[in-house]
């Protein structure tokens, strides 16, 4: 027996030596969540790839510090690797063999073979063009001659140095410059055109008396529009037209062919082209009136005939009007005044533009039922018509020809396009034959979107087939301007059968892409469902099959503009695929629960090979994440994301905090930074300390935002306490802004949380509707959280109200608001803190001076955060209070002492 216990103890040792030298992951601590490495930023832009697909670029920065570096780096690893100052502006030449970058007014001419660079230094600015990138650079120069450059890289014979330059623009074609000269010790200008194909020059205008303001070209870079004022009179603005085939210049507009009021002069906006340059757009504005006595009656009267009330800070009453002068002809119209506006649109072409009486903040007018009418206004003389539209719309699109207005619009209930034919005067509705739920926007798990339904946006136009691609719910469609023809899904239906929402992978101006029948698109995708997201591609021509390229666990494309719910601002997206320009090559970046944002290679969007290895979580105790599901109190089936340490034990009992905001299931993959917390809590932080997270999708209930979250985050509350891991009475409750509110809901209508945070809420929806800054606004319960207004649906504003049930709340409540809040007024947490106070029940309002909706320095994070901790700590984890839980800290004391001290027994 001896023996065998010697022996067992020898096999023992092993074991028990390997679990001593097992590193011991860290907490993560405030240094280390400001100094978190961060690779790249949001956009792509941050990244650059060489045209032969060698090289690539980009960002390696500390999250909260200025500090980090660019690097040039090999794709193949094999060849030299060179690092830059972080803020710098790059590119690579067309040929691959140079990098080009901007800094410290230095311009650095890299060679990647050779490393040999040259230097050109004072230099001033530097434009990057689009088209010509990597062939083409213009740079000004510091120095009395303010010198302009323009370099070809490839061709330098063609390079040219141009003297006293003082503002210059390049056309989208880049093939002109416009430029404007001054001598040195004169003050005349003049507006000279640069053709850079032939290098011919030509004076547009010169003046001495009159000052050259601002200059733009039309999209065929064949005219000019610029501005001219008088040096001691800026109301008597002139606008001029140069045209680059005639060579002559036209003025456009002054106060009096414009017919413009007293008092009224062409605005310093400006001026632009339509898409087609048929027309330019101007605008108008009034002089100010100008109060001379300086001891009078401080005094504003309010109205009820006021467009908004007088202080309120959305809907600005217009300060300038729309023209349109004709390219061609000598017509101006007049387009907006006090109670007509031009609506937005994409691609301003065409003779007719979309008016209506403005309304100010009264949203209840906007459908036309209850007053709201829509003009169309023609820009070819000025004559209106009413555009017969039931409840208007959100965007109106107009076709490349200008010949179809593209709409949504509500009849008889259902939600359909319309194309509205501009020389017919014809309407057709597109999609009749469609089911709305496969067209408004929807949350991902299908669900119908908080708020009222609304339409997606024009995806571009097939101008071979005379037909608009439209993003469905989940889908793609096709729809026939005409409205002859039955409309197409090219997605073939699948994003609607399995909960997979498609967009396209390159979206670029939504509204103005042009495509032909026989294009490809390359299409990002997200499953609903299993949260996976990747890239499909489909071929636009009719019955061609959807090829899926890859689906996986992880994020790399989440631009599309409806691919994530609406809160998608709180996470990494990943970038469009950029591709290098003269080979198949695609540089993505991904992230995924377990892998931080790092750069990947493809060849075909299928297979994918890492360029760089950024995980700086790996020396801490992180978190995985699983999917779950319960069954809400409404018989529907809730979804949540589970966020457990790293070092999870199933026999150990976890303290839980259970953070909602909308939807968060979509975020299953996705990898989620450190740092202290500024508003919401921050779930790494909060698992790296030993709790358990959870995040389930909330969405608003028929009879509003509190009811909603009540079904879904108390029923999950339920679940949890069903876990044998979980310790049923240490689970806590977080949310900020609308989920803040909807925390108070919770608390007033259960006690089954050990304690609550509560950021930036309201806890009575009577008060919030009539406050006239941020989101307390009726026009926010009233559409977004689909109650109607207080007079048709008292019942449900009191039922969103737990101010008014506030004896109900037992459970310790910590509230947090700047008092600078923009989007929700501070006094909406004062009012339910007094309430908690008078009723003698636990609660505390951490109010700061500074922030907005959120903290916004470091000293105000990291105060926060340790608060947030000693209080979840205090109820979850039986850690002892701080003083500022216990005595407080009286007001004379304020930045004197902290409280932050603890109190053991």
């Amino acid at each position: 027996m001896q023996k065998k216990s010697l022996l067992s103890l020898v096999l023992l040792m092993p074991i028990l030596l390997f679990s001593q030298l097992k590193p011991v992951k860290k907490i993560i601590d405030t240094t280390t969540a400001f100094n978190w490495p961060e690779i790249g930023l949001a956009y792509q832009d941050d990244v650059n790839l060489s045209p032969d697909g060698k090289y690539f670029s980009y960002r390696l920065k500390k999250r909260w510090v200025a500090d980090g570096q660019r690097i040039l780096q090999p794709v193949d690893g094999k060849g030299k690797t060179y690092l830059f100052p972080l803020d710098i502006k790059c590119f690579f030449s067309k040929d691959s063999k140079h990098f080009i970058y901007y800094s410290q007014n230095k311009l650095t001419d890299l060679s990647i073979t050779s490393g040999e660079v040259e230097i050109i230094d004072n230099v001033k600015n530097i434009l990057i063009p689009d088209k010509k990138k990597g062939e083409l650079l213009i740079y000004q120069l510091e120095g009395a001659r303010r010198q302009l450059v323009v370099k070809y890289l490839q061709t330098p014979e063609k390079s040219m140095v141009i003297d006293s330059v003082s503002k210059y623009a390049l056309d989208k074609k880049e093939e002109h410059l416009a430029i404007l000269l001054t001598k040195e010790g004169h003050t005349g200008k003049n507006l000279r055109w640069f053709d850079l194909q032939t290098g011919q020059q030509y004076e547009i205008a010169a003046s001495s008396e009159e000052e050259i303001e601002a200059f733009d070209f039309d999209n065929s870079g064949t005219r000019l529009v610029f501005t001219k004022v008088l040096r001691q009179n800026k109301s008597g603005r002139t606008i001029w037209l140069f045209d680059a085939l005639t060579h002559k210049v036209h003025k456009k507009a002054d106060s009096r062919n414009a017919g413009l009021s007293i008092g009224e002069f062409i605005s310093s906006k400006m001026p632009f082209f339509s898409d087609d340059a048929r027309y330019i757009f101007f605008r108008v504005e009034k002089s100010k009136p100008v109060r001379k006595e300086t001891d009078y009656v401080k005094l504003d009267i309010w109205n009820y005939k006021d467009l908004k009330p007088k202080n309120a800070c959305f809907y600005p009453l217009p300060d300038t009007y729309a023209f349109s002068a004709s390219v061609q002809e000598e017509k101006l119209v007049r387009l907006e005044n006090d109670s007509i506006r031009l609506l937005p649109s994409y691609r301003k072409v065409g003779d007719y533009v979309i008016t209506a009486n403005y309304i100010g903040d009264q949203y209840w007018k906007e459908k036309v039922a209850a007053g709201r009418h829509f003009w169309l206004v023609s820009l070819k003389d000025g004559s209106q018509a009413r555009f017969n539209i039931v409840s208007g719309c959100r965007q109106y699109y107009y076709s490349p020809n200008g010949k179809y207005i593209v709409y949504g619009d509500s009849v008889g209930g259902k939600l359909d396009y319309y194309s509205f034919n501009t020389l017919t005067k014809e309407t057709k509705n597109l999609s009749k034959y469609i089911p709305t739920d496969h067209l408004t926007f929807t949350t991902i798990n299908g669900d119908k979107l908080v708020g009222p339904n609304f339409l997606n946006d024009v995806v571009g136009w097939l101008s071979d087939e005379n037909a608009v691609l439209i993003y469905g719910s989940f889908d793609i469609f096709k729809f026939y301007l005409s409205g002859n023809q039955k409309p197409e899904n090219i997605t073939n239906g699948y994003g609607y059968k399995h909960h997979t929402r498609f967009a396209l992978a390159y979206e670029g101006s939504l509204g103005e892409n042009l495509y032909n029948s026989k294009d490809t698109l390359l299409l990002t995708a997200f499953n609903g469902e299993n949260k996976y997201n990747g890239f499909y591609s489909k071929c636009l021509s009719e019955n061609s099959h959807l090829d899926s390229l890859s689906m996986q666990p992880w994020i790399i494309n989440a631009f599309g503009k409806r691919i994530m719910p609406d809160n998608d601002h709180m996470m990494y997206k990943g970038m469009p695929p950029l591709k290098a320009t003269d080979t198949d090559l695609w540089l993505v970046k991904c992230n995924s629960t377990n892998s931080a944002p790092n750069y990947f290679i493809t060849n075909d969007l299928k297979h994918y090979r890492r360029l760089t290895d950024i995980q700086p979580h790996r020396d801490y105790n992180w978190y995985t994440t699983e999917l779950v599901h319960w069954q809400q109190y409404d018989g529907k089936r809730g979804n949540g994301i589970l966020y457990k340490p790293e070092n999870f034990d199933s026999k150990k009992k976890y303290p839980v905090i259970i953070y909602h905001y909308r939807e968060l299931s979509h975020k299953l993959y996705h990898y989620d930074i450190p740092e202290p917390c500024s508003d919401i809590i921050n779930i790494p932080w909060f698992v790296n300390r030993g709790y358990i997270v959870m995040a389930p999708d909330v969405f608003v209930a028929e009879n509003g935002s509190g009811p909603g979250a009540f079904n879904a985050v108390a029923s999950a509350a339920d679940w949890l306490k069903t876990q044998s891991y979980v310790d049923e009475n240490k689970i806590g409750l977080a949310g900020h802004s609308q989920a803040g509110f909807q925390t108070d809901y919770i608390v007033a209508h259960t006690n089954v949380f050990a304690a609550a945070l509560s950021g930036a809420g309201g806890a009575d929806a009577i008060t919030s509707s009539f406050i006239t800054r941020g989101c307390g606004n009726l026009r926010f319960y009233a559409s977004e959280l689909r109650m109607g207004t207080i007079w048709e649906h008292l019942d449900l504003y009191l039922e969103n109200s737990p101010l008014h049930i506030a004896d109900k709340i037992k459970t310790p409540l910590l509230l947090f608001h700047c008092m600078k809040d923009e989007a929700v007024p501070w006094e909406l947490s004062v009012q339910l803190f007094i309430a908690l106070w008078r009723l003698g029940s636990p609660a505390w309002l951490l109010q700061y001076d500074e922030g907005n909706h959120s903290l916004l320095t470091k000293r105000d994070v990291l105060d926060y955060t340790t608060r947030l901790e000693q209080f979840f700590g205090h109820y979850l984890k039986g850690q002892p209070p701080a003083e500022w839980m216990t005595k407080g800290v009286p007001r004379e004391l304020k930045g004197i002492e902290t409280g932050l001290k603890l109190i053991k027994e």
